[in-house]
Protein backbone atom coordinates (compact mmCIF):
# COMPACT_ATOMS: atom_id res chain seq x y z
CA UNK A 1 0.00 0.00 0.00
CA UNK A 2 1.40 3.75 -0.67
CA UNK A 3 2.88 5.07 2.25
CA UNK A 4 0.61 6.26 4.89
CA UNK A 5 1.49 9.60 7.35
CA UNK A 6 0.99 10.34 11.14
CA UNK A 7 -1.45 13.37 11.61
CA UNK A 8 -3.53 12.59 8.12
CA UNK A 9 -7.33 12.92 8.29
CA UNK A 10 -8.80 9.02 6.71
CA UNK A 11 -11.96 9.03 5.77
CA UNK A 12 -13.29 5.40 6.30
CA UNK A 13 -16.37 4.31 4.02
CA UNK A 14 -16.83 0.52 5.14
CA UNK A 15 -16.02 -2.18 8.45
CA UNK A 16 -13.45 -3.60 5.80
CA UNK A 17 -10.34 -3.17 8.03
CA UNK A 18 -7.81 -3.40 5.40
CA UNK A 19 -8.59 0.23 4.39
CA UNK A 20 -8.62 1.40 7.89
CA UNK A 21 -5.31 3.48 8.69
CA UNK A 22 -2.92 2.32 11.08
CA UNK A 23 -1.82 5.85 11.82
CA UNK A 24 -3.48 9.09 11.50
CA UNK A 25 -6.95 10.09 12.32
CA UNK A 26 -10.26 7.88 11.53
CA UNK A 27 -13.16 10.11 9.88
CA UNK A 28 -15.68 6.83 9.66
CA UNK A 29 -18.44 8.15 6.97
CA UNK A 30 -21.42 6.45 8.92
CA UNK A 31 -22.24 4.28 11.81
CA UNK A 32 -22.49 1.25 9.68
CA UNK A 33 -18.81 1.20 9.68
CA UNK A 34 -18.59 0.25 13.22
CA UNK A 35 -19.46 -3.65 13.93
CA UNK A 36 -19.95 -3.99 17.35
CA UNK A 37 -18.55 -6.97 17.86
CA UNK A 38 -15.39 -5.35 17.05
CA UNK A 39 -16.13 -2.35 18.99
CA UNK A 40 -12.74 -3.41 20.69
CA UNK A 41 -10.63 -2.55 17.79
CA UNK A 42 -11.95 0.90 17.70
CA UNK A 43 -10.73 1.74 21.74
CA UNK A 44 -7.18 2.70 20.83
CA UNK A 45 -8.28 4.42 17.51
CA UNK A 46 -8.33 8.50 16.76
CA UNK A 47 -11.80 8.30 15.72
CA UNK A 48 -14.79 10.47 14.57
CA UNK A 49 -17.97 9.47 12.85
CA UNK A 50 -19.88 11.82 10.38
CA UNK A 51 -23.44 12.62 11.26
CA UNK A 52 -26.28 11.23 8.56
CA UNK A 53 -27.36 13.28 6.01
CA UNK A 54 -31.00 11.97 6.31
CA UNK A 55 -31.12 12.97 9.85
CA UNK A 56 -32.48 16.56 8.67
CA UNK A 57 -36.11 14.95 7.55
CA UNK A 58 -37.00 18.50 5.72
CA UNK A 59 -33.94 17.29 3.21
CA UNK A 60 -35.41 13.74 3.29
CA UNK A 61 -38.77 14.64 1.93
CA UNK A 62 -37.07 16.97 -0.21
CA UNK A 63 -35.01 14.42 -1.47
CA UNK A 64 -37.85 11.81 -1.68
CA UNK A 65 -39.77 14.13 -4.28
CA UNK A 66 -36.77 15.00 -6.48
CA UNK A 67 -35.46 11.59 -6.48
CA UNK A 68 -39.03 10.20 -7.45
CA UNK A 69 -39.14 12.87 -10.42
CA UNK A 70 -35.62 11.95 -11.23
CA UNK A 71 -36.70 8.31 -11.15
CA UNK A 72 -39.43 9.02 -13.69
CA UNK A 73 -37.80 10.85 -16.03
CA UNK A 74 -34.66 8.63 -16.22
CA UNK A 75 -36.93 5.42 -16.58
CA UNK A 76 -38.12 6.86 -20.04
CA UNK A 77 -34.83 7.40 -21.12
CA UNK A 78 -33.64 4.11 -20.03
CA UNK A 79 -36.45 2.60 -21.49
CA UNK A 80 -35.65 3.87 -25.08
CA UNK A 81 -32.36 3.09 -24.63
CA UNK A 82 -32.99 -0.69 -23.99
CA UNK A 83 -35.36 -0.94 -26.68
CA UNK A 84 -32.82 0.06 -29.12
CA UNK A 85 -30.30 -2.13 -27.53
CA UNK A 86 -32.40 -5.19 -28.00
CA UNK A 87 -34.31 -4.07 -30.97
CA UNK A 88 -37.62 -4.62 -29.26
CA UNK A 89 -40.84 -1.84 -29.00
CA UNK A 90 -41.50 -1.97 -25.85
CA UNK A 91 -43.94 0.87 -23.73
CA UNK A 92 -42.56 2.82 -20.27
CA UNK A 93 -44.46 0.68 -18.50
CA UNK A 94 -42.83 -2.39 -19.32
CA UNK A 95 -39.63 -1.39 -18.55
CA UNK A 96 -41.43 -0.18 -15.38
CA UNK A 97 -42.17 -3.73 -14.43
CA UNK A 98 -39.45 -4.88 -15.22
CA UNK A 99 -36.59 -2.58 -14.37
CA UNK A 100 -37.99 0.30 -11.98
CA UNK A 101 -37.60 -1.79 -9.13
CA UNK A 102 -33.90 -1.60 -9.60
CA UNK A 103 -33.56 1.83 -11.28
CA UNK A 104 -35.48 3.42 -8.25
CA UNK A 105 -33.88 1.75 -6.03
CA UNK A 106 -30.01 2.01 -7.64
CA UNK A 107 -30.70 5.99 -7.89
CA UNK A 108 -31.66 6.47 -4.65
CA UNK A 109 -28.83 4.33 -3.16
CA UNK A 110 -26.61 6.32 -5.48
CA UNK A 111 -27.76 9.56 -4.03
CA UNK A 112 -27.53 8.33 -0.63
CA UNK A 113 -23.67 7.22 -1.03
CA UNK A 114 -23.31 10.27 -2.90
CA UNK A 115 -24.49 12.66 -0.50
CA UNK A 116 -22.41 11.32 2.09
CA UNK A 117 -19.45 11.88 0.59
CA UNK A 118 -20.32 15.43 0.58
CA UNK A 119 -21.12 15.51 3.97
CA UNK A 120 -17.43 14.22 4.35
CA UNK A 121 -15.99 16.77 1.83
CA UNK A 122 -17.88 19.68 4.25
CA UNK A 123 -16.27 18.57 7.22
CA UNK A 124 -12.81 18.63 6.25
CA UNK A 125 -10.14 20.75 4.84
CA UNK A 126 -7.99 17.90 3.40
CA UNK A 127 -9.20 13.77 3.54
CA UNK A 128 -7.23 11.06 2.64
CA UNK A 129 -8.86 7.59 1.64
CA UNK A 130 -7.73 3.70 1.59
CA UNK A 131 -9.54 2.22 -0.87
CA UNK A 132 -9.83 -1.28 -2.72
CA UNK A 133 -9.35 -1.16 -6.78
CA UNK A 134 -11.36 -4.08 -8.34
CA UNK A 135 -12.46 -4.78 -11.62
CA UNK A 136 -15.48 -3.47 -12.63
CA UNK A 137 -17.34 -6.54 -13.80
CA UNK A 138 -16.97 -8.51 -10.75
CA UNK A 139 -19.52 -6.14 -8.44
CA UNK A 140 -22.15 -6.34 -11.19
CA UNK A 141 -25.67 -7.99 -9.88
CA UNK A 142 -26.94 -10.58 -11.64
CA UNK A 143 -30.55 -10.08 -11.15
CA UNK A 144 -33.14 -7.68 -8.82
CA UNK A 145 -32.38 -10.31 -5.67
CA UNK A 146 -28.55 -10.62 -6.11
CA UNK A 147 -28.56 -6.47 -6.50
CA UNK A 148 -30.92 -5.72 -3.23
CA UNK A 149 -27.84 -8.54 -1.45
CA UNK A 150 -25.21 -6.01 -3.09
CA UNK A 151 -26.87 -2.90 -1.24
CA UNK A 152 -26.76 -4.17 2.05
CA UNK A 153 -22.92 -5.89 1.25
CA UNK A 154 -19.97 -4.09 2.88
CA UNK A 155 -17.75 -4.73 -0.51
CA UNK A 156 -20.13 -3.61 -3.20
CA UNK A 157 -20.49 -0.17 -0.83
CA UNK A 158 -17.05 -0.10 -0.82
CA UNK A 159 -16.43 0.01 -4.30
CA UNK A 160 -19.15 2.36 -5.08
CA UNK A 161 -17.76 4.98 -2.56
CA UNK A 162 -14.80 4.43 -4.18
CA UNK A 163 -16.03 5.47 -8.03
CA UNK A 164 -17.86 8.44 -6.10
CA UNK A 165 -14.08 9.74 -4.77
CA UNK A 166 -12.93 8.97 -8.04
CA UNK A 167 -15.26 11.40 -9.38
CA UNK A 168 -14.81 14.26 -7.16
CA UNK A 169 -11.59 13.44 -7.25
CA UNK A 170 -11.25 16.05 -3.95
CA UNK A 171 -9.37 13.08 -1.99
CA UNK A 172 -6.12 11.39 -2.35
CA UNK A 173 -6.91 8.07 -2.83
CA UNK A 174 -4.25 5.31 -1.33
CA UNK A 175 -4.26 1.86 -3.49
CA UNK A 176 -4.51 -2.02 -1.08
CA UNK A 177 -4.77 -5.69 -2.48
CA UNK A 178 -7.40 -7.09 -1.12
CA UNK A 179 -9.95 -9.90 -2.65
CA UNK A 180 -13.69 -9.04 -2.16
CA UNK A 181 -15.78 -10.92 -3.80
CA UNK A 182 -17.63 -13.65 -2.63
CA UNK A 183 -20.08 -15.41 -4.74
CA UNK A 184 -23.68 -16.68 -2.88
CA UNK A 185 -24.07 -20.48 -2.75
CA UNK A 186 -26.71 -22.07 -4.59
CA UNK A 187 -30.29 -22.78 -2.65
CA UNK A 188 -30.76 -26.70 -2.99
CA UNK A 189 -34.04 -27.64 -4.71
CA UNK A 190 -36.71 -29.51 -3.00
CA UNK A 191 -37.95 -32.15 -4.83
CA UNK A 192 -41.24 -32.62 -3.30
CA UNK A 193 -42.06 -28.87 -4.30
CA UNK A 194 -40.40 -29.15 -7.51
CA UNK A 195 -42.71 -32.08 -8.90
CA UNK A 196 -45.82 -30.13 -6.99
CA UNK A 197 -44.64 -27.42 -9.80
CA UNK A 198 -44.58 -29.88 -13.11
CA UNK A 199 -48.66 -30.94 -11.80
CA UNK A 200 -49.67 -27.53 -11.45
CA UNK A 201 -48.25 -26.17 -14.82
CA UNK A 202 -49.67 -30.02 -16.85
CA UNK A 203 -52.98 -29.70 -14.86
CA UNK A 204 -53.84 -25.56 -14.94
CA UNK A 205 -55.03 -24.35 -18.71
CA UNK A 206 -52.98 -22.18 -20.42
CA UNK A 207 -56.24 -19.62 -20.42
CA UNK A 208 -56.76 -19.38 -16.45
CA UNK A 209 -55.41 -16.31 -14.22
CA UNK A 210 -51.54 -16.53 -13.13
CA UNK A 211 -51.78 -16.58 -9.53
CA UNK A 212 -47.88 -16.11 -7.64
CA UNK A 213 -47.31 -15.35 -4.17
CA UNK A 214 -50.81 -14.37 -3.21
CA UNK A 215 -50.10 -13.80 0.07
CA UNK A 216 -54.01 -15.40 0.66
CA UNK A 217 -54.18 -17.96 3.17
CA UNK A 218 -53.98 -21.45 2.05
CA UNK A 219 -57.68 -21.86 2.81
CA UNK A 220 -58.64 -18.81 0.33
CA UNK A 221 -56.68 -19.45 -2.23
CA UNK A 222 -57.51 -22.95 -2.87
CA UNK A 223 -61.38 -20.94 -3.01
CA UNK A 224 -59.78 -18.97 -5.14
CA UNK A 225 -58.30 -21.39 -7.41
CA UNK A 226 -61.44 -23.61 -7.94
CA UNK A 227 -63.60 -20.65 -9.14
CA UNK A 228 -60.85 -19.55 -11.31
CA UNK A 229 -59.88 -23.14 -12.58
CA UNK A 230 -56.02 -23.06 -11.52
CA UNK A 231 -53.78 -25.36 -9.18
CA UNK A 232 -52.33 -22.56 -6.99
CA UNK A 233 -48.28 -22.23 -7.23
CA UNK A 234 -47.97 -20.37 -3.98
CA UNK A 235 -44.16 -19.41 -5.14
CA UNK A 236 -41.61 -19.25 -7.82
CA UNK A 237 -38.87 -21.87 -7.08
CA UNK A 238 -37.01 -20.86 -10.22
CA UNK A 239 -34.05 -18.75 -9.63
CA UNK A 240 -32.96 -17.03 -13.21
CA UNK A 241 -29.75 -18.49 -14.82
CA UNK A 242 -26.13 -16.80 -14.12
CA UNK A 243 -25.28 -15.10 -17.39
CA UNK A 244 -22.04 -13.36 -18.11
CA UNK A 245 -20.52 -9.83 -18.04
CA UNK A 246 -20.02 -8.22 -21.53
CA UNK A 247 -18.43 -5.13 -21.74
CA UNK A 248 -18.75 -4.24 -25.03
CA UNK A 249 -22.53 -4.86 -24.32
CA UNK A 250 -22.04 -2.22 -22.06
CA UNK A 251 -20.72 0.01 -24.36
CA UNK A 252 -23.77 2.69 -24.36
CA UNK A 253 -25.10 5.69 -22.87
CA UNK A 254 -28.45 6.91 -22.07
CA UNK A 255 -29.93 10.26 -23.86
CA UNK A 256 -30.73 12.03 -20.95
CA UNK A 257 -29.70 15.70 -20.36
CA UNK A 258 -27.80 15.71 -16.72
CA UNK A 259 -28.95 18.91 -14.51
CA UNK A 260 -25.86 18.30 -11.76
CA UNK A 261 -22.60 16.91 -11.06
CA UNK A 262 -24.97 13.90 -9.27
CA UNK A 263 -27.06 13.15 -12.01
CA UNK A 264 -23.96 12.90 -14.61
CA UNK A 265 -22.84 10.40 -12.52
CA UNK A 266 -25.62 8.60 -12.57
CA UNK A 267 -25.90 8.15 -15.98
CA UNK A 268 -22.40 7.37 -16.40
CA UNK A 269 -23.23 4.65 -13.50
CA UNK A 270 -26.30 3.21 -15.14
CA UNK A 271 -24.34 1.41 -18.07
CA UNK A 272 -21.85 -0.44 -15.55
CA UNK A 273 -24.16 -1.76 -12.58
CA UNK A 274 -27.53 -2.41 -14.48
CA UNK A 275 -28.27 -5.99 -13.41
CA UNK A 276 -26.89 -8.44 -16.31
CA UNK A 277 -30.14 -9.85 -16.68
CA UNK A 278 -31.48 -7.21 -18.17
CA UNK A 279 -28.67 -6.18 -20.65
CA UNK A 280 -26.31 -9.37 -21.17
CA UNK A 281 -29.48 -11.96 -20.45
CA UNK A 282 -32.56 -9.99 -21.49
CA UNK A 283 -33.25 -12.30 -24.39
CA UNK A 284 -31.86 -15.71 -22.49
CA UNK A 285 -34.78 -14.22 -19.40
CA UNK A 286 -37.46 -14.30 -22.11
CA UNK A 287 -36.33 -17.93 -23.43
CA UNK A 288 -36.68 -18.75 -19.55
CA UNK A 289 -40.02 -17.50 -19.13
CA UNK A 290 -41.46 -19.33 -22.13
CA UNK A 291 -39.66 -22.87 -20.61
CA UNK A 292 -41.22 -22.01 -17.32
CA UNK A 293 -44.67 -23.50 -18.24
CA UNK A 294 -47.01 -20.66 -17.22
CA UNK A 295 -50.27 -19.67 -18.87
CA UNK A 296 -49.55 -18.72 -22.20
CA UNK A 297 -52.89 -16.08 -22.17
CA UNK A 298 -54.06 -15.56 -19.00
CA UNK A 299 -56.81 -13.96 -18.04
CA UNK A 300 -55.12 -11.58 -15.31
CA UNK A 301 -52.30 -12.09 -13.49
CA UNK A 302 -52.70 -11.66 -9.39
CA UNK A 303 -49.58 -11.61 -6.64
CA UNK A 304 -48.53 -9.89 -3.64
CA UNK A 305 -45.07 -9.58 -3.76
CA UNK A 306 -43.41 -11.18 -6.85
CA UNK A 307 -43.41 -7.69 -8.46
CA UNK A 308 -40.16 -6.88 -6.96
CA UNK A 309 -37.52 -9.02 -6.83
CA UNK A 310 -38.27 -12.18 -8.78
CA UNK A 311 -37.20 -11.17 -12.76
CA UNK A 312 -39.17 -13.96 -13.77
CA UNK A 313 -42.44 -12.98 -12.70
CA UNK A 314 -41.88 -9.39 -14.01
CA UNK A 315 -40.89 -10.24 -17.34
CA UNK A 316 -43.70 -12.77 -17.91
CA UNK A 317 -45.87 -9.55 -16.26
CA UNK A 318 -44.31 -7.17 -18.45
CA UNK A 319 -45.28 -8.78 -21.24
CA UNK A 320 -48.52 -10.33 -20.08
CA UNK A 321 -50.07 -6.38 -19.53
CA UNK A 322 -48.36 -5.01 -22.62
CA UNK A 323 -50.24 -7.48 -24.38
CA UNK A 324 -53.08 -6.49 -22.35
CA UNK A 325 -53.91 -8.77 -19.84
CA UNK A 326 -54.31 -6.70 -15.97
CA UNK A 327 -52.62 -6.95 -13.60
CA UNK A 328 -53.74 -7.48 -10.17
CA UNK A 329 -51.62 -6.24 -7.10
CA UNK A 330 -52.91 -6.99 -3.36
CA UNK A 331 -51.28 -5.40 0.09
CA UNK A 332 -48.58 -8.25 1.42
CA UNK A 333 -48.64 -6.06 5.13
CA UNK A 334 -48.35 -3.28 7.33
CA UNK A 335 -47.25 0.63 6.25
CA UNK A 336 -49.29 0.64 3.05
CA UNK A 337 -51.29 3.79 3.79
CA UNK A 338 -50.21 4.78 6.54
CA UNK A 339 -46.73 5.87 5.81
CA UNK A 340 -46.26 9.69 4.70
CA UNK A 341 -44.33 8.08 1.60
CA UNK A 342 -42.74 4.97 0.26
CA UNK A 343 -41.16 4.46 -2.96
CA UNK A 344 -42.34 0.53 -2.86
CA UNK A 345 -45.97 1.52 -2.68
CA UNK A 346 -45.64 3.70 -5.22
CA UNK A 347 -44.03 1.58 -7.54
CA UNK A 348 -46.99 -1.12 -7.06
CA UNK A 349 -49.94 1.69 -7.58
CA UNK A 350 -48.12 2.58 -10.59
CA UNK A 351 -47.69 -0.84 -12.52
CA UNK A 352 -51.09 -2.29 -11.33
CA UNK A 353 -54.29 -2.02 -12.81
CA UNK A 354 -56.03 -2.54 -9.71
CA UNK A 355 -54.78 -2.60 -6.28
CA UNK A 356 -56.29 -4.53 -3.43
CA UNK A 357 -55.73 -2.81 0.34
CA UNK A 358 -56.67 -4.04 3.30
CA UNK A 359 -59.80 -1.53 3.79
CA UNK A 360 -57.74 2.29 2.59
CA UNK A 361 -58.44 3.88 -0.42
CA UNK A 362 -56.50 6.83 -0.55
CA UNK A 363 -56.80 9.36 -3.64
CA UNK A 364 -56.31 6.74 -6.44
CA UNK A 365 -58.78 4.98 -8.20
CA UNK A 366 -56.90 2.15 -9.02
CA UNK A 367 -57.23 1.23 -4.76
CA UNK A 368 -60.02 -1.35 -4.06
CA UNK A 369 -60.60 -2.02 -0.51
CA UNK A 370 -60.80 -5.71 -0.11
CA UNK A 371 -59.57 -6.36 3.52
CA UNK A 372 -56.94 -8.06 4.90
CA UNK A 373 -56.11 -10.87 2.74
CA UNK A 374 -54.15 -13.14 5.77
CA UNK A 375 -57.67 -12.96 7.31
CA UNK A 376 -55.91 -12.81 10.50
CA UNK A 377 -58.31 -13.50 13.65
CA UNK A 378 -58.28 -14.00 17.50
CA UNK A 379 -56.75 -16.73 18.80
CA UNK A 380 -59.84 -17.83 21.00
CA UNK A 381 -56.91 -17.51 24.00
CA UNK A 382 -57.59 -15.51 27.32
CA UNK A 383 -54.86 -13.08 26.84
CA UNK A 384 -55.46 -11.66 30.68
CA UNK A 385 -54.53 -15.39 31.89
CA UNK A 386 -50.92 -14.49 30.38
CA UNK A 387 -48.06 -12.72 31.88
CA UNK A 388 -45.56 -12.30 28.82
CA UNK A 389 -45.17 -8.67 28.02
CA UNK A 390 -44.05 -9.34 23.96
CA UNK A 391 -41.63 -6.20 22.77
CA UNK A 392 -41.13 -7.22 18.81
CA UNK A 393 -38.33 -5.06 17.10
CA UNK A 394 -36.90 -4.62 14.21
CA UNK A 395 -33.41 -4.50 12.67
CA UNK A 396 -32.93 -2.96 9.50
CA UNK A 397 -29.96 -2.81 6.77
CA UNK A 398 -26.61 -0.41 8.32
CA UNK A 399 -27.00 0.81 4.67
CA UNK A 400 -30.10 2.53 3.00
CA UNK A 401 -31.94 0.67 0.56
CA UNK A 402 -34.85 2.35 -0.27
CA UNK A 403 -37.13 5.65 0.30
CA UNK A 404 -39.68 5.27 2.99
CA UNK A 405 -40.31 7.09 6.19
CA UNK A 406 -38.82 5.16 9.03
CA UNK A 407 -35.49 4.54 10.55
CA UNK A 408 -32.27 4.63 8.05
CA UNK A 409 -29.14 3.33 7.92
CA UNK A 410 -27.15 4.62 11.16
CA UNK A 411 -30.89 5.67 12.77
CA UNK A 412 -31.41 2.00 13.94
CA UNK A 413 -29.31 3.41 16.51
CA UNK A 414 -31.69 5.76 17.71
CA UNK A 415 -33.91 3.38 17.57
CA UNK A 416 -32.46 0.72 19.43
CA UNK A 417 -31.99 3.73 22.40
CA UNK A 418 -35.81 4.27 22.28
CA UNK A 419 -36.22 -0.02 23.14
CA UNK A 420 -33.77 0.98 25.77
CA UNK A 421 -35.62 3.53 27.50
CA UNK A 422 -38.79 1.51 27.23
CA UNK A 423 -37.47 -1.42 29.45
CA UNK A 424 -35.68 0.93 31.91
CA UNK A 425 -38.85 2.45 32.65
CA UNK A 426 -40.78 -0.87 33.34
CA UNK A 427 -41.26 -1.66 36.90
CA UNK A 428 -39.86 -4.49 38.27
CA UNK A 429 -42.75 -6.59 37.86
CA UNK A 430 -42.83 -5.63 34.08
CA UNK A 431 -39.39 -5.33 33.34
CA UNK A 432 -39.38 -9.26 34.62
CA UNK A 433 -42.41 -10.57 32.48
CA UNK A 434 -41.03 -9.34 29.33
CA UNK A 435 -39.38 -10.89 26.30
CA UNK A 436 -37.88 -9.39 23.55
CA UNK A 437 -38.12 -10.63 20.34
CA UNK A 438 -35.22 -9.86 17.90
CA UNK A 439 -35.25 -9.32 14.55
CA UNK A 440 -34.94 -12.59 12.08
CA UNK A 441 -31.62 -10.47 10.02
CA UNK A 442 -29.18 -8.85 12.12
CA UNK A 443 -27.45 -7.01 9.40
CA UNK A 444 -24.61 -6.80 11.40
CA UNK A 445 -26.47 -4.78 14.03
CA UNK A 446 -25.29 -7.60 16.52
CA UNK A 447 -29.14 -6.76 18.16
CA UNK A 448 -28.89 -9.83 21.20
CA UNK A 449 -25.05 -8.58 22.43
CA UNK A 450 -25.80 -5.04 22.33
CA UNK A 451 -29.28 -6.36 24.42
CA UNK A 452 -27.35 -8.49 26.63
CA UNK A 453 -24.68 -5.55 27.44
CA UNK A 454 -27.57 -3.92 28.59
CA UNK A 455 -30.33 -6.09 30.04
CA UNK A 456 -28.37 -9.49 30.81
CA UNK A 457 -31.41 -11.29 32.26
CA UNK A 458 -34.43 -10.27 29.83
CA UNK A 459 -35.49 -13.19 28.22
CA UNK A 460 -34.98 -13.10 24.56
CA UNK A 461 -36.57 -14.77 21.79
CA UNK A 462 -34.52 -15.36 18.36
CA UNK A 463 -37.32 -15.28 16.44
CA UNK A 464 -36.27 -19.13 14.79
CA UNK A 465 -39.71 -20.25 15.12
CA UNK A 466 -43.26 -18.45 13.89
CA UNK A 467 -44.60 -15.73 15.88
CA UNK A 468 -47.53 -17.26 16.69
CA UNK A 469 -46.15 -19.45 18.95
CA UNK A 470 -45.27 -16.66 21.28
CA UNK A 471 -48.51 -14.45 20.73
CA UNK A 472 -50.56 -17.79 21.93
CA UNK A 473 -48.58 -16.68 25.60
CA UNK A 474 -48.63 -13.12 25.57
CA UNK A 475 -50.73 -10.39 27.36
CA UNK A 476 -49.26 -7.51 25.93
CA UNK A 477 -47.82 -7.04 22.71
CA UNK A 478 -46.02 -4.02 22.11
CA UNK A 479 -45.00 -3.06 18.60
CA UNK A 480 -42.25 -0.45 17.82
CA UNK A 481 -42.19 0.34 14.30
CA UNK A 482 -44.45 1.11 11.60
CA UNK A 483 -45.16 -2.31 9.61
CA UNK A 484 -47.60 -5.65 9.78
CA UNK A 485 -46.84 -6.94 13.62
CA UNK A 486 -49.41 -4.53 15.34
CA UNK A 487 -52.21 -5.03 12.66
CA UNK A 488 -51.74 -8.64 13.30
CA UNK A 489 -52.02 -8.21 17.34
CA UNK A 490 -55.03 -5.72 17.06
CA UNK A 491 -56.87 -7.92 14.27
CA UNK A 492 -55.97 -10.63 16.82
CA UNK A 493 -57.55 -8.42 19.70
CA UNK A 494 -54.39 -8.99 21.59
CA UNK A 495 -54.10 -6.19 24.33
CA UNK A 496 -51.72 -3.68 22.06
CA UNK A 497 -49.48 -0.74 22.67
CA UNK A 498 -47.44 0.53 19.90
CA UNK A 499 -44.77 3.20 20.25
CA UNK A 500 -42.46 4.97 17.95
CA UNK A 501 -40.60 7.87 17.31
CA UNK A 502 -42.77 10.21 14.96
CA UNK A 503 -40.04 12.27 13.21
CA UNK A 504 -38.77 8.50 11.60
CA UNK A 505 -42.31 6.68 11.03
CA UNK A 506 -44.07 9.88 9.68
CA UNK A 507 -47.41 9.35 9.09
CA UNK A 508 -49.77 10.07 5.90
CA UNK A 509 -51.69 12.91 6.29
CA UNK A 510 -55.23 10.66 5.75
CA UNK A 511 -53.69 8.44 8.64
CA UNK A 512 -53.17 11.34 11.67
CA UNK A 513 -56.48 11.31 12.64
CA UNK A 514 -56.97 7.60 13.16
CA UNK A 515 -53.47 7.79 15.39
CA UNK A 516 -54.40 10.42 17.35
CA UNK A 517 -57.77 8.86 18.43
CA UNK A 518 -55.88 5.55 18.96
CA UNK A 519 -53.05 7.61 20.67
CA UNK A 520 -56.17 9.09 23.04
CA UNK A 521 -56.98 5.50 24.16
CA UNK A 522 -53.22 4.86 25.10
CA UNK A 523 -52.71 2.54 22.49
CA UNK A 524 -50.31 4.60 20.78
CA UNK A 525 -47.68 6.45 21.88
CA UNK A 526 -44.90 8.71 20.92
CA UNK A 527 -41.77 8.37 23.03
CA UNK A 528 -40.67 4.95 25.08
CA UNK A 529 -41.24 6.12 28.69
CA UNK A 530 -44.71 7.10 27.71
CA UNK A 531 -45.31 3.66 26.35
CA UNK A 532 -43.52 2.05 29.57
CA UNK A 533 -45.51 4.06 32.35
CA UNK A 534 -48.77 2.81 30.48
CA UNK A 535 -48.27 -0.45 31.06
CA UNK A 536 -46.96 -0.08 34.14
CA UNK A 537 -50.20 1.45 35.17
CA UNK A 538 -52.32 -1.14 33.39
CA UNK A 539 -51.08 -4.59 33.24
CA UNK A 540 -53.11 -5.48 36.59
CA UNK A 541 -55.95 -4.03 35.17
CA UNK A 542 -55.62 -4.78 31.81
CA UNK A 543 -58.98 -6.44 30.88
CA UNK A 544 -60.86 -2.96 32.53
CA UNK A 545 -58.83 -0.93 29.87
CA UNK A 546 -58.48 -2.97 27.29
CA UNK A 547 -62.08 -4.13 27.06
CA UNK A 548 -64.12 -0.19 27.43
CA UNK A 549 -66.31 0.48 25.05
CA UNK A 550 -64.17 3.78 24.02
CA UNK A 551 -61.27 1.41 23.13
CA UNK A 552 -62.64 -1.15 20.72
CA UNK A 553 -65.06 1.62 18.78
CA UNK A 554 -61.61 3.09 18.44
CA UNK A 555 -59.66 -0.39 17.43
CA UNK A 556 -62.49 -1.66 15.27
CA UNK A 557 -62.16 2.15 13.29
CA UNK A 558 -58.83 1.94 13.03
CA UNK A 559 -58.78 -2.25 11.62
CA UNK A 560 -61.97 -0.83 9.19
CA UNK A 561 -59.47 1.29 7.46
CA UNK A 562 -56.12 -0.87 8.06
CA UNK A 563 -56.72 -4.20 8.28
CA UNK A 564 -60.43 -4.73 7.72
CA UNK A 565 -61.70 -8.90 8.53
CA UNK A 566 -63.99 -9.43 5.68
CA UNK A 567 -65.67 -12.56 5.63
CA UNK A 568 -66.49 -13.13 2.23
CA UNK A 569 -62.46 -12.23 0.85
CA UNK A 570 -62.78 -13.85 -2.42
CA UNK A 571 -66.25 -12.99 -3.34
CA UNK A 572 -65.58 -9.48 -2.70
CA UNK A 573 -62.46 -10.27 -4.72
CA UNK A 574 -63.89 -12.06 -7.50
CA UNK A 575 -66.47 -9.69 -7.86
CA UNK A 576 -64.17 -6.84 -7.61
CA UNK A 577 -62.33 -8.59 -10.72
CA UNK A 578 -65.26 -8.85 -12.57
CA UNK A 579 -66.12 -5.23 -12.32
CA UNK A 580 -62.85 -4.50 -13.77
CA UNK A 581 -63.29 -6.63 -16.56
CA UNK A 582 -66.96 -4.71 -17.51
CA UNK A 583 -64.98 -1.48 -17.75
CA UNK A 584 -62.42 -2.64 -19.64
Amino acid sequence: MEEELAGRNYLVTTPIQETWPTNGKIIFLGEWCKIYNRRDDLKNLNHTTLPYHWDNRIKFNNDFNSLNNLYESVLVSLSLTLNKIHKVEFSTKYWRILVGPWLGTFIQVLFDRWEMIEVALNSQTELYSIIIDIEEHNTVPNDMNEFLKCITADNWNHYIYTLILKEMNEIELLKVQYNLINKAKKTKINLFKYFYKLTAKTLTPSNSPFVLSSYLSKKNEFKFSLKNKYIPLWYNLTKPNEYNFSLKKRNFTIKHKAKNEFESFLLKAIPFQIPKIYLEGYMGLKKEVENLGWQKSPKFIFTSNSFWEDDLFKSYAAYQNSIGKPLFIAQHGGNYGIVKQSFSENHQLSISDRFFSWGWTGRNKKIIPLGNIKTTKPLGINHYKSKKILLVTCSLPRYFYFLFNGVLASQWLDYFDDQCQFINTLNHKTKKNTTVRLYSNDYDWNQKQRWKDKFEFLDYDNANEPIIKQLKKTRIFVATYNATTFLESLSMNIPTVIFWNPNYWELREDSIPFFKELERVKIFHKNPKSAAKHINLIYDELETWWNSDDLQRVKALFLHSYSRNEDKLINKLDKAIQNFNKTV
